[in-house]
């Protein structure tokens, strides 16, 4: 009897138009970058092949301060209609959420806005920073591309695409391949 409710419909309709926006900016600022027909693109994430995508949509919504506030608002409507007695309680609750993620999403605007152009593409081995990148006009390069890590060729465009951005780190998580992670780390100069 339980109710289940997919937030993904919800999240990635009302985002559409956004990520059609930003891949249209994406193309603008990197013209190789190749076009994709899946409208649900996690549009500010660059690879040589295709942008990273987990099925039809980039899952990692919840990097995104501006999302968890589309999800968070969906979420007290949802709760409201099963328990309109707790209507006013998740009322409340949603308006502290909201106020602290506008806080958190002006405080990160302000540092990415004052970041020169040249320092606002960054490399990640796995590409989940689409959304957050952007929210705040930042671009990612990734390394892997759909799960899978680059062959010597791509991962050669890749390097020199983060070496003409002036990158000087990647970002890697602890379970991703630390031998990969530090041939990549290696063709870097040190800062």
């Amino acid at each position: 009897r339980m109710k289940i409710f997919d937030l993904s419909e919800f999240v990635f309709s009302s985002i559409a138009s956004d990520l059609l926006f930003a891949q249209q900016a994406q193309a603008v600022r990197d013209p190789d970058h190749p076009s994709s027909n899946n409208k649900y693109i996690a549009n500010a994430t660059f690879s040589e092949e295709d942008s990273h995508q987990h099925g039809e949509h980039d899952p990692h919504v919840w990097l995104s301060p501006k999302l968890l506030i589309r999800m968070a608002e969906f979420i007290c409507a949802e709760l409201s209609s099963l328990m309109p007695e707790n209507k006013l309680y998740f009322e409340n609750n949603l308006h502290a959420l909201k106020n602290q993620l506008e806080e958190l999403d002006k405080d990160i605007k302000e540092k990415m806005d004052a970041l020169p152009e040249s320092r606002k593409v960054f490399l990640v081995f796995h590409p989940s920073w689409g959304y957050f990148a952007n929210d705040y006009g930042l671009t990612q390069i990734a390394v892997e591309d759909e799960g899978k890590e680059p062959t010597p060729v791509t991962l050669a465009k890749i390097l020199d695409k983060a070496n003409s951005a002036n990158i000087s780190v990647v970002f890697v998580q602890k379970e991703f391949n630390p031998d990969l992670a530090q041939t990549i780390a290696s063709q870097f100069p040190r800062g």
